[in-house]
């Protein structure tokens, strides 16, 4: 590969575009993937794992080199290592999920792994930032489908502008499809907690826990709301863990070798999970 060129400022990747913070270069440079890796650790030491990351750049570019008293030509050299072409603006590493402070003293010791002198930035909220996973996590389902469709509606609309003129910010059709997919995650998350917390009660509430008695119970679940199939995919995250085809007795009789107690216990954590 062609030693190629670093002229320029960065005209794509200048811009923290997943997380709430970012780590942007300020120099120019061929940033090995020892050197990423190294930084990757710090950010992850610093923000004590918690919160999460991005990593902007790749080492795709590879670099020959000649050992030592080898004459020139015979082809051209082994690849030496792999490097990653950084540019001034340049976004290096992203992160979200821990406070001000934690970022900036994680995004600080990366800095100090990195060739290439770098700066903290911040997400520019004025250009329509994203939702965070706390906001969502604390709506309801009934809030979280409401505000579904708005994006949705919101989506559409810009969709209908981009067919007819040029639009602004196209990278807001991004951030529409990534805020509806992160609602619909929750949204099932939500439905699965449900369904896990029906599931307690109906075994909680069986007399006789026998085959008969535990099949009776899935099949009252199945009555009061909740699909066949519904029903067989909340207790198969339990109790089928090799996702094994079962029928409803056959589900019954994984539930009911548990025990009451144990087969309870162990949907309440499940539930507990989501």
């Amino acid at each position: 590969m062609h030693r190629g060129s670093r002229k320029g400022v960065a005209q794509r990747g200048n811009k923290v575009s997943f997380g709430s913070y970012g780590l942007q270069s300020l120099e120019r440079a061929w940033i090995t993937g020892p050197q990423i890796e190294a930084a990757r650790v710090a950010i992850s030491r610093g923000m004590k794992r918690k919160g999460s990351m991005w990593i902007r750049i790749f080492p795709q570019k590879s670099v020959t080199k000649k050992p030592l008293e080898v004459r020139m030509g015979k082809g051209k050299a082994n690849v030496e290592q792999w490097v990653a072409v950084v540019r001034p603006a340049t976004m290096l590493f992203e992160v979200e999920g821990v406070p001000e402070s934690v970022a900036r003293e994680a995004l600080s010791s990366a800095a100090a792994k990195m060739p290439v002198r770098c700066r903290f930035a911040e997400r520019d909220l004025s250009e329509g930032s994203r939702m965070n996973i706390s906001e969502i996590r604390e709506k309801t389902k009934v809030e979280l489908a409401a505000q579904g469709r708005g994006l949705r509606e919101e989506l559409f609309q810009l969709k209908l502008h981009k067919a007819t003129s040029q639009l602004e910010r196209p990278i807001r059709l991004r951030e529409l499809r990534r805020d509806i997919a992160r609602i619909e995650t929750r949204v099932t998350q939500l439905g699965r907690k449900d369904a896990m917390e029906k599931l307690a009660t109906a075994l909680n509430g069986v007399k006789d826990f026998t085959v008969d008695g535990v099949a009776t119970a899935l099949l009252g679940l199945a009555k009061s709301g909740l699909s066949r199939k519904d029903v067989l995919k909340v207790g198969g995250a339990v109790f089928n863990k090799n996702k094994v085809r079962l029928t409803n007795r056959e589900m019954a009789e994984l539930i009911q070798a548990k025990g009451m107690e144990k087969a309870v216990e162990l949907v309440k954590k499940e539930a507990a999970a989501n």
